[in-house]
């Protein structure tokens, strides 16, 4: 019975988008940092470098766009509500946040990462700090 409650709650905390730690045997590499892996639809676009996913707002790590109250940054703004609208992500979080943010990188479901598009149409640049 016990078994069986645990499994189930093991469940629910998988579909409900909780971030679960990997176990240390799926790790590739003992020094790596921990990462989380969420998989869904963005549910909202914050901004150009900020999104959520199954309700946990992710800033793109790896990218620095204007901020939205400007043209570039409405732009990159659309520009990531265009990347995302075309199916399930899947979101890298570092495990570390920033005000009520995970930090992490998401990619298309072609593999592509969002913030190396944006980067590279020059819609965003490079997060260099």
């Amino acid at each position: 019975m016990l078994l069986a409650m645990a499994l189930i709650g093991f469940g629910i905390a998988f579909d409900s988008g909780l971030k679960l730690p990997l176990p240390a045997a799926l790790l590739h590499h003992a020094a790596a940092p921990a990462q989380h892996l969420v998989q869904g639809p963005a549910s909202h676009v914050r901004d150009g470098d900020t999104i959520e996913v199954r309700g946990i707002p992710i800033r793109i790590g790896n990218l620095d766009c204007a901020e939205r109250d400007t043209d570039a940054g409405r732009e990159a703004t659309w520009r990531m509500v265009e990347l995302v609208q075309h199916g399930p992500l899947l979101c890298r979080l570092a495990g570390r946040g920033s005000m009520d943010r995970e930090i992490g990188t998401c990619a298309l479901p072609d593999g592509h990462d969002i913030g190396e598009i944006l980067i590279a149409e020059g819609t965003c640049k490079r997060w260099s700090g």
